[in-house]
């Protein structure tokens, strides 16, 4: 099983969270979300690891378990996106005093159909020699989604992020 990527990602996210807790945060919306993001990442990347195994023993793990292990990391790869997206609103929110009602709007439309696709919309497994993954509406939805969330992300660090605070922008 080839994991050595995930188990980085996390022990990476654990040196992040250790050097949060270290510098001793005030409490605030921006640090709550970021401790929830990073959070939501280590179980997505989790997630991940038995997806990965799960795909890969088609012939020894029952459907449904691989199927529901499937929509749980679907639905947590959307959510750390989600979440991140979040961070970067309330990060530009904080510094402008202002609410962004716009960019809180879309980004809970684009959480509602994502949630609704992973619930009704199909995948299937695709095994090949090289290793097995899942594919169909519900994955197309997601990465739709994704790709949406990273581009309005990218538009908000180009509108603003010259004008953030030098403290803000290393967050």
């Amino acid at each position: 099983m080839k994991v050595k990527l995930q188990i980085g990602c996390i022990i990476i996210l654990f040196v992040i969270l250790i050097l949060f807790f270290m510098s001793k945060p005030k409490k605030s919306k921006t640090h709550l979300l970021f401790l929830t993001t990073v959070s939501t990442i280590i179980v997505q990347i989790i997630l991940d690891i038995m997806t990965v195994y799960t795909v890969n023993s088609l012939d020894t793990v029952s459907l449904w378990v691989n199927r529901l292990v499937h929509r749980f990391f679907f639905l947590f790869f959307f959510l750390s996106f989600f979440l991140l997206y979040n961070y970067f609103v309330a990060l530009i929110s904080e510094q402008y005093d202002k609410k962004f009602n716009g960019l809180k709007i879309v980004g809970c439309v684009l959480l509602v159909i994502a949630i609704v696709s992973d619930m009704f919309l199909p995948f299937e497994f695709i095994e090949t020699p090289k290793g097995n993954y899942s594919m169909g509406p519900a994955v197309y939805m997601i990465y739709g989604n994704i790709i949406v969330y990273v581009i309005v992300m990218a538009y908000i660090l180009a509108r603003y992020g010259k004008t953030l605070v030098r403290k803000t922008r290393a967050a």
